[in-house]
């Protein structure tokens, strides 16, 4: 299996930027070095990595999300998923 030789670079962005990224990769658990090249993989290249990485966004996202379910043995209806 061949090695991927990995360098630094540097970035200057504002400080809020930063902060932001800081909060982001804790809610994501990750770091910001992860998140900068999962974006960058996403710009770069295109079909399975850009599909992988889309699908990893979009799970990420649904499992932030709350649903209230519905006591057991009750089903909803279309109109109690609109209620307020």
């Amino acid at each position: 299996m061949e090695k991927t030789v990995k360098r630094n670079i540097t970035l200057s962005l504002p400080a809020d930027m930063i902060q932001g990224a800081k909060r982001l990769a804790t809610e994501r658990e990750t770091s910001i070095n992860a998140i900068v090249a999962d974006l960058l993989c996403n710009e770069i290249n295109t079909g399975w990595d850009s599909y992988i990485f889309s699908a990893d966004a979009f799970l990420a996202r649904a499992r932030k999300i709350k649903v209230k379910m519905p006591p057991k043995n009750e089903r909803w209806t279309r109109d109690s998923l609109y209620d307020d």
